[in-house]
């Protein structure tokens, strides 16, 4: 769609080139320059489907480009926003020379007066690059800019700003994250009539809270006040309170109001600071010695332990302290700093606390020398692949002329290397990554803060051997468990179980699973960078659902702590109090076959299936988790009670499952209106084939996963229901036994394969035997007149069996008393092996 003509007009009186236009055009009608994600650093990139783009966004980072990219959704004033334009040459000076580099911003903002070009960066890589280009950065109205890159979109007339991280906290990203959820769902019938009484609720001298309002206008939820405040008809404090704590927000009439709040909530926190009228800056009337760091010396928080010893050494030196004996020479330095404790404000004990902690030599007695020597050695010979120990790079230095250092100084010496660092250099950046430190908690992401808003996707394979079932005797092996975790609950939302490897087909039997139980979608989704996840078709299904897709950084696991975890808790609450786990196949040949899981399997695949829904469902969301005194399912309910349900709401109807059926190799088939749509080795049928017009027509074809009886057929435009014979077979069996043994049929096959031809090798290793005992050949190698493959020699002459070169023309002559079928009675047959007990 082209941009509005007065839109444009704007432009061009804020100074908008030609040149301007034409990048702006390349932008709009061009894919993104480049693709996010899918590196080794620690930034989670996400995929927005927004509405007002009808597209999907990318953000590189969850904590800088996400939030900004709601901001941008929820502004009236945005017209369009596009990410990672097009590159720009951008020329800068260095070392005196021409360098000329590619360069590709973060954003294209149109809005209703101008245009910008927007690049995110945290604050503390700003200040590095400064300190490094001092003369390629400066400030214009109030914002960064890079002047080589400003350069370049200046000669085209688009303002050019760094978005430092730092300009929406975490309390805002949470709320624009909330209203973002709000904004979609549909508008009320009945807004018009709410718009009227709300302007009796609230005005500019009230300031109720969000709960407040719903009460008052007895709405059944919080949903329709916060879609108010994504459209700004209500206003909030959305970077200084929680919106989702619906008890303690407050709303506003306008955003005087919200100054006025916030104001007001700052006196409060601070009594001795009063507001200047002219400028709104807060003043202090504290004293200069309270406001001072230096002169504010405030005794040193005690343990018990130091104050009662402190206590104690008063008592004993009270006497010298009021002059009716001779202090000690350790009483006289105690008294002595009590002394100028109490003259600096501190208390009296203070002189007296013990300082064990300043024991010992604070000299170095290591020489720079030695420190160099033991640093060259630690980093040629201790970080490096090879993963040599301490004690072999210690024996390895060549002291020389430098003084030997001891084992224990230089084992001291390797512990000042950050685990970090070190893990990275002797094992890989994914061993760095486990043994990295933690992050500050203020510094984090508050994300999520409802249920539905996050949901953790992962897939393992359980540690359990399954057997088939129907006529499928056999081991089929371990299955596969796709779980989806909501993030906030810590509720088990779905889970699938297959024999196939993680796929686009697990994930969108994952996603049927939940609607199926819950009829939405969560708002989000993270999960690791597996090809699964990169898929086509989890892409379109996103983006169809307004779903946004978060990938976390390349073998990151604490990012998805919360499904590992959940991992954990099914294998050891359930997994290993089965039959057939296999604990004991860890063990190698430790443990007797006799106790491994392939002789002590019991359950067929519906009965592990029903034993993981029922502990899923029936135990882990219904009792407490960790210090939550609530249960996940109770936070779940309570969530959408205050809230609403916010999640993807989603029909489990019959375009749904067309959208996450199966693709079979070969997508069109041809129908036969005398026989029906053949489909491999089955023939599918339905009414309509029988109509001549439709002989012959090659149609869409998917398969129900759920039912291998079932597949859809796409005829004039709809999705019809086509079934074969098995149909209704399979439509007695209840939900789990149709798709379990839909499963045994879809990815059984190659095990059945391997019955079959086990069985077939069996029958002729017993035919070959019995013909051996009954036929008149002494001969150990006669030859098995049933095996296909060779010519049995007729024994007739003497001759003939001393020429056993010499081929027979005489047909094998047969017993007159017994047929061939009564031999195939006399065979044993025994059971196969692995059968099903």
């Amino acid at each position: 769609m082209a941009i509005k003509r007065e839109n444009i007009e704007r432009y061009r009186a804020n100074g908008l080139t030609e040149q301007g236009e034409m990048y702006i055009e390349r932008v709009r009608s061009s894919p993104p320059a480049r693709r996010v994600g899918g590196t080794r650093f620690l930034s989670v990139s996400c995929r927005f489907a927004s509405q007002k783009m009808g597209c999907t966004i990318q953000a590189e980072s969850r904590t800088g480009e996400y939030p900004l990219v709601l901001k941008l959704e929820l502004d009236k004033e945005v017209i369009e926003y596009f990410d990672q334009p097009s590159q720009v040459l951008v020329e800068r000076r260095r070392s005196g020379r021409r360098h000329v580099s590619a360069y590709t911003p973060d954003f294209l903002v149109l809005r209703n007066d101008r245009v910008e070009v927007i690049e995110v960066k945290p604050r503390e890589v700003v200040e590095k690059a400064r300190e490094k280009h001092p003369d390629e950065w400066a400030m214009r109205d109030g914002y960064w800019i890079c002047l080589p890159v400003a350069a370049e979109f200046d000669q085209m007339g688009i303002p050019y700003r760094i978005h430092l991280v730092e300009d929406i906290n975490a309390v805002e990203a949470a709320n624009l994250n909330l209203l973002e959820a709000a904004h979609r769902l549909p508008a009320n019938p009945n807004e018009a009539a709410l718009l009227k009484r709300l302007s009796t609720v609230i005005n500019a001298d009230a300031v109720p809270t969000i709960q407040m309002v719903v009460a008052d206008l007895a709405l059944k939820d919080a949903s329709i006040v916060l879609g108010w405040i994504a459209k700004g008809v209500l206003f909030a404090a959305t970077s200084d309170q929680l919106l989702s704590d619906v008890r303690t927000a407050r709303v506003f009439s306008d955003e005087d109001a919200v100054a006025r709040f916030l104001a007001a909530k700052q006196i409060d926190a601070h009594p001795n600071r009063t507001l200047d009228a002219n400028n709104q800056s807060a003043k202090t009337d504290e004293p200069p010695w309270i406001a001072s760091e230096e002169s504010n010396v405030i005794a040193e928080a005690l343990t018990d332990r130091q104050l009662a010893l402190a206590l104690q050494r008063y008592t004993a030196a009270l006497p010298a302290i009021q002059g009716l004996r001779t202090p000690s020479r350790t009483e006289s330095r105690q008294i002595k700093r009590m002394r100028q404790g109490v003259s600096a404000g501190a208390g009296a004990l203070q002189g007296f606390v013990p300082r064990h902690h300043m024991r010992g030599n604070r000299v170095p007695r290591i020489t720079p020398q030695q420190e160099e020597l033991m640093a060259v050695t630690i980093r040629d010979c201790l970080l490096t692949p090879a993963r040599r120990s301490v004690r072999w790079v210690y024996a390895s230095i060549a002291w020389e002329s430098v003084p030997r250092v001891s084992y224990k100084s230089f084992l001291r010496f390797v512990r000042k290397t950050p685990k970090h660092s070190l893990a990275k250099a002797r094992s890989g950046h994914r061993m760095a990554l486990a043994a990295r430190p933690q992050s500050h908690p203020d510094v984090r992401a508050i994300w999520p803060t409802r249920g539905w808003e996050l949901v953790h996707i992962d897939h393992t394979p359980i540690d359990e051997k399954v057997w088939g079932q129907l006529g499928v005797a056999q081991i089929l092996g371990r299955p596969w468990l796709t779980t989806m975790v909501d993030g906030w609950s810590g509720a088990i939302l779905a889970f699938w179980l297959s024999f196939s490897p993680p796929s686009w087909e697990s994930l969108a039997m994952l996603a049927r699973d939940c609607v199926r139980r819950h009829r939405r979608l969560p708002s989000a989704w993270i999960s690791d960078q597996g090809s699964e996840f990169g898929s086509i078709f989890w892409e379109l299904f996103s983006a169809n659902h307004g779903c946004t897709k978060v990938e976390r950084a390349i073998a990151d696991a604490r990012c998805g702590s919360q499904v590992e975890r959940s991992f954990h808790m099914i294998h050891q609450a359930l997994i290993y109090q089965l039959d057939g786990n296999m604990q004991n196949d860890r063990e190698w040949r430790s443990a007797t076959t006799s106790h491994k899981s392939d002789a002590n399997a019991r359950f067929i695949l519906e009965k592990i299936h029903t034993e993981i829904d029922r502990y899923l469902f029936d135990h882990h969301n219904i009792v407490p988790h960790g210090p939550n005194t609530f249960t996940p399912k109770q936070m779940l309910d309570q969530s959408d009670a205050d809230l609403g349900l916010l999640g993807r709401r989603v029909e489990y109807d019959l375009s749904f499952r067309v959208e996450t059926a199966s693709r079979f190799t070969r997508q069109m088939y041809p129908v036969d209106s005398r026989r029906g749509l053949r489909v491999g080795k089955r023939i599918y049928w339905h009414s309509d084939f029988a109509q001549p017009k439709y002989d012959g027509v090659r149609v869409e074809v998917r398969r129900e996963p759920f039912d291998s009886s079932l597949i859809y057929a796409h005829l004039d435009g709809t999705w019809i229901e086509c079934i074969t014979a098995k149909h209704r077979e399979l439509k007695c069996l209840e939900e789990f036994g149709r798709w379990s043994q839909s499963a045994i049929d879809y990815y059984g096959k190659p095990y059945a394969a391997a019955i079959k031809r086990e069985a077939d090798e069996r029958y002729v290793t017993r035919q070959r035997q019995n013909w051996a005992r009954e036929s008149n050949d002494p001969r150990e190698n006669a030859v098995d007149p049933i095996d296909p493959a060779t010519t049995a020699p007729a024994a007739t002459s003497s001759t003939d069996q001393a020429s056993p070169s010499k081929p027979s023309s005489q047909p094998p002559q047969a017993s007159p008393t017994a047929s061939p079928f009564d031999r195939l009675r006399d065979i044993e047959v025994k059971p196969l092996k692995g059968v099903c007990p």
